[in-house]
């Protein structure tokens, strides 16, 4: 607050206290700037931070996109590697033959016992199958 002009009544002075008695030209428009100052500060710091929250979105998103072509490059690379390792796969299954397992110490299973479950949980699966008869249960649990 600003005073300007202000004159000392010499009538009024009492020790150490002195009075003023007029007020000319008293501004009160330094309240009114200040408040048009904060209003203009505030506004210009709230740019400020959205404008630093858009930069940091934006930013995200690009570290995003550069990761997800990554990630899509390294699927399609260990994709590729899959189906190199089926075709390898599938060729070395298609020359093995009877003849070949039998020399290399593999034997012929015959008159196989499969255990089935009984319980309500089997009905559910697709695993389990009820089409044996129960004399087969019988003769395998004995």
């Amino acid at each position: 607050m600003q005073i300007r002009n202000t004159q000392l009544n010499k009538d009024r002075l009492n020790g150490n206290k002195l009075y003023l008695h007029t007020f000319k030209n008293f501004s009160t428009t330094s309240t009114k700037k200040s408040l048009k100052i904060y209003v203009i500060h505030a506004l210009i710091s709230i740019l400020v931070i959205l404008s630093i929250v858009y930069m940091i979105i934006v930013v995200a998103t690009i570290f995003n996109i550069i990761n997800k072509k990554e990630g899509l490059a390294t699927i399609n690379n260990i994709n590729m590697k899959s189906t190199k390792l089926e075709k390898e796969y599938n060729s070395t299954i298609s020359n093995i033959t009877k003849e070949y397992a039998l020399k290399n110490g593999f034997v012929e299973a015959n008159n196989n016992n499969f255990a089935i479950r009984k319980d309500a949980a089997a009905s559910f699966s697709f695993l389990y199958e009820n089409t044996t008869n129960t004399n087969d249960l019988e003769n395998f649990n004995q």
